[in-house]
């Protein structure tokens, strides 16, 4: 099962589809077929889920938890402590085992996202086999290899970011694997999070709609903070462990994960290497890591690009005066471990010294704003879809509006919630008849949230009896947007009698919480200049107090 988009392009029809290959049905086209673009394994590469390890005997390193600092019996894990939030979250497991559903842990680097999952998949579901995929690809194809087997399977996603976007993980699959009580685990870090639920990148009212920010509204999320609760504390101090221990004496500062993890140390240490006689280039090969990662570009980044770029740092810091060190000299310090539990660098999945990423903690504690040449060199390298997709929430997130329009320009015909996205950032850069252009055509490919924002933009615009026809026909498929948008149009419009019946309509059916809609509109045109024209712009506001839902927007 996939998701096929089609675009009119010349004469002919440009098809593209997503999703497992299954051979032996019928394709019903209409029109004629220029070409077919497929973006998937076939079944004949379906994994075998026999073959996945069970929970109970699966290494945490191989799940993501970080290795911490070595202790006296040489185990790479430290002695698990409970934390106050492991019977919400095993609740939350055994729940989605029985029906299916994503279970999300959320929380700063290395918080204790990772090994708190990690624990609780091996204390409530020993026996499921789990399935790990290392990109999108593998997820489809593992998730149709589940839905044949009577095994029990469960889900596994460090990192969820890495999975979201087009042709990746979903509310389409999520539904699929809860409809088989397949549960989902995931992890995210906070910042990642807050980036994909920004307004920007919500759901819309699409039956079918793949936003990200849909799949992360359906989870059940437990977060856990960084500095750990006076409880916990307690049983940490009951621990065995002499590096559980030895963490303690840094409580005020430091989170016990974040300490054992050596994130300080290695923040420090990459810090003060910026200095004649430290390692001023190993620090701007780091630098230039981060900076990608910060991009949503998926690591690792290969060291060509990672020594194309850092010389940009580098030479901002003081270049040659600093005397750097030789290229390798710089690896070998960014890759050395610290305190045997890390390093700055870490190398790809092959273990060779051709492909890196930055330790984790330091994306999340950078604070200077990425450099253009990181932005162009990730728009290079998002060669799928989902890549760039990535890019472009972290770009929204970033401010850099240029980036985006970049990064979803090329992907917008493969699905209309991009479309709309795209089209919302038009808005904001007072580019109407783009952002119109965009709306029509996220409409016609069956993003019915694009009607609404089409409404609003016309009605700013001063083409408030155009924007009646899709309001109005949003209004009456049910829309609680476009009722209270219809509303405003009516009583600013001179037909206060009809206005009324509207905001109550409105108002009895969002009586049930409402799905989050895509709901941009008040993030990023409430920042455009009051309009010269018709539209009376004090209306949003109005509406916004007289509407609970207008907060999902």
């Amino acid at each position: 099962m996939g998701l096929w988009r089609r675009k009119a392009s010349g004469g002919g029809v440009r098809n593209l589809f997503w999703g497992t290959v299954q051979t032996g049905g019928t394709l019903i086209q209409s029109k004629t077929i220029d070409t077919v673009h497929v973006y998937d394994r076939t079944t004949a590469d379906l994994p075998d889920p026999a073959e996945w390890p069970p929970a109970k005997d699966w290494d945490g390193l191989l799940a993501g938890v970080h290795r911490a600092r070595p202790g006296a019996d040489t185990e790479a894990l430290p002695e698990y402590v409970k934390r106050d939030a492991d019977e919400r979250l095993g609740e939350h497991l055994g729940e989605a085992a029985e029906e299916g559903g994503l279970v999300l842990v959320t929380g700063d680097s290395t918080a204790g996202k990772t090994r708190a999952a990690f624990e609780a998949l091996r204390s409530v579901l020993p026996g499921h086999r789990v399935h790990a995929p290392s990109n999108p690809a593998d997820l489809r194809a593992g998730a149709t290899a589940i839905l044949r087997t009577k095994s029990p399977c469960v889900v596994w996603l460090d990192d969820l970011e890495r999975f979201l976007g087009p042709g990746g993980f979903d509310t389409e699959l999520l539904s699929r694997l809860c409809g088989n009580g397949t549960p989902v685990v995931a992890t995210m870090r906070l910042k990642q999070w807050a980036s994909f639920t920004l307004p920007v990148t919500g759901g819309s009212d699409r039956e079918d709609g793949e936003h990200a920010a849909k799949v992360l509204n359906s989870a059940e999320r437990v977060n856990l903070d960084r500095l750990w609760s006076d409880q916990e504390l307690l049983r940490a101090g009951d621990s065995a462990d002499t590096r559980v221990l030895d963490s303690l004496e840094y409580r005020e500062r430091y989170g016990l994960a974040e300490y054992l993890a050596a994130g300080p140390g290695l923040l420090e240490k990459w810090r003060a290497a910026w200095t004649p006689g430290g390692s001023p280039r190993g620090a701007a090969l780091v630098a230039a890591a981060v900076d990608l990662a910060r991009t949503g570009l998926v690591g690792p980044y290969p060291r060509s690009v990672l020594l194309r770029l850092h010389q940009r740092y580098l030479d901002d810091a003081g270049g040659r005066h600093l005397r750097p060190e030789s290229e390798d000299e710089a690896f070998s310090w960014a890759a050395s471990l610290h305190f045997g539990a890390t390093s700055l660098l870490l190398p790809g999945e092959t273990g060779d010294s051709q492909s890196w990423e930055p330790f984790d903690y330091l994306v999340d504690h950078a604070e200077e704003p990425v450099t253009p040449e990181a932005w162009d060199e990730a728009l290079v390298h998002a060669k799928d879809p989902e890549q760039r997709f990535q890019v472009g929430v972290a770009a929204v997130e970033a401010k850099r509006m240029d980036v985006v329009e970049r990064a979803w320009r090329p992907i917008v015909h493969l699905d209309p919630d991009i479309g709309m996205m795209l089209g919302s950032l038009f808005a904001l850069m007072e580019r109407d008849t783009e952002a119109e252009e965009m709306f029509r055509s996220a409409s016609r490919g069956g993003s019915l949230e694009s009607s609404t924002a089409l409404g609003l933009l016309l009605a700013r615009t001063g083409r408030e009896n155009e924007a009646e026809v899709p309001l109005r026909q949003r209004a009456e498929a049910g829309s609680l947007r476009a009722m209270f948008v219809l509303a405003e149009l009516l009583r600013q419009t001179g037909r206060e009698n009809e206005a009324e019946e509207w905001h109550r309509r409105g108002a009895l059916e969002g009586s049930a919480p409402p799905r989050r809609s895509t709901g941009c509109f008040s993030w990023i045109w409430g920042e455009r200049p009051r309009p010269k024209r018709g539209w009376n712009w004090r209306w949003s506001r109005r509406t916004q107090a007289q509407s609970p839902h207008w907060g999902s927007c």
